[in-house]
Parts: structure tokens; C-alpha cells; sequence
């Protein structure tokens, strides 16, 4: 049954480099964009589904970035977004989407989200993890180049 179960392992089609970097992300990797976005309100709203399938909370706004916006599980005086826009770019048509989450845990995320398909949606690429806040894309991609950016299962949280 081993033998079996390992052998069909070595016929699935490789989709993903290392460290479960989609194929086609590292195309996206070299690219230096020039425009960072700051305020959630600005991302399209394809992005911002596609993003929100990813995101924990009901369809809850992100904070802009450096706006108030709570860190942790613990919530005095009016509600705040537990999520925190850092920068988003465009991509070759991708949208990589950098922001903080709050809750029990402080963690950082990148988003890689599709081009807009034919049907005008998007779809999420690469849901990852990082150790700190980026400054910018350049440095989310050296991390991603050295395998420094963790997958992670957004069913999971």
C-alpha cells in the first residue's frame, strides 16, 4: 500500500517550486513596482474578494496603513479592524497584498492574488506567511527567493 500511495506521489504535476512558491510567482519576483497602495478603500473589488477569502473575520475593512486598528484578541472602547493594510502593488497584473493580523497572535501575511480571469474575478495564488513587516516588494521577494516565506492553509486558522 506504501509503494502504491509513494508511486503516485511521483506522477502528480510539479505546480510549485520550492518552499510551495507557486511556478508562476517567481516570474513576478524581479519586478520593482512603483506605486504602493496604502488604503484598503483603494484595492478593486476583485482584489478585495479574493483577498477576503483568505482573511479572517465577515468581510470586515482592513485598517489603512499606519490607521488605528487592534493587535490583539482583547478590545476596549469603540471596534477597531483586527486586520492592517501594509502595501499593496500591482505586479504584471498580479496583486501582492501585504498586511497585519491581530487576535491572540500578531502575524504578517502576503497575498499573492490572479490577474483578473476572464469573468473579471481573482483568485488566490500564494497565501504566505512572513517573520516582520516588509518594507516593500523587493523585500518580500528576496524572502521568497530564499525560502524564508512560509505557505499556509487559510482553512486552517
Amino acid at each position: 500500500m506504501l509503494i502504491v500511495g509513494l508511486s503516485a506521489l511521483v506522477f502528480l504535476p510539479t505546480v510549485f517550486a520550492r518552499d510551495g512558491m507557486p511556478s508562476e510567482v517567481a516570474s513576478i519576483l524581479a519586478t520593482v513596482p512603483k506605486i504602493y497602495v496604502t488604503s484598503f478603500a483603494k484595492l478593486p473589488h476583485s482584489v478585495v474578494d479574493a483577498l477576503y477569502t483568505v482573511t479572517i473575520g465577515s468581510r470586515e475593512p482592513m485598517a489603512d496603513a499606519w490607521a488605528p486598528w487592534n493587535p490583539t484578541d482583547v478590545s476596549f472602547g469603540p471596534p477597531l479592524p483586527m486586520q492592517r493594510l501594509i502595501w499593496a502593488v500591482s505586479v504584471n497584473g498580479y496583486a501582492v497584498i501585504h498586511y497585519e493580523q491581530g487576535g491572540i497572535g500578531h502575524s504578517y501575511q502576503v497575498v499573492v492574488i490572479s490577474p483578473p480571469h476572464e469573468d473579471g474575478t481573482r483568485s488566490v495564488v500564494w497565501p504566505t506567511a512572513v517573520s516582520h513587516r516588509l518594507s516593500d516588494f523587493p523585500a518580500f521577494a528576496e524572502l521568497a527567493r530564499i525560502g524564508k516565506v512560509y505557505t499556509y492553509n487559510p482553512r486552517s486558522r
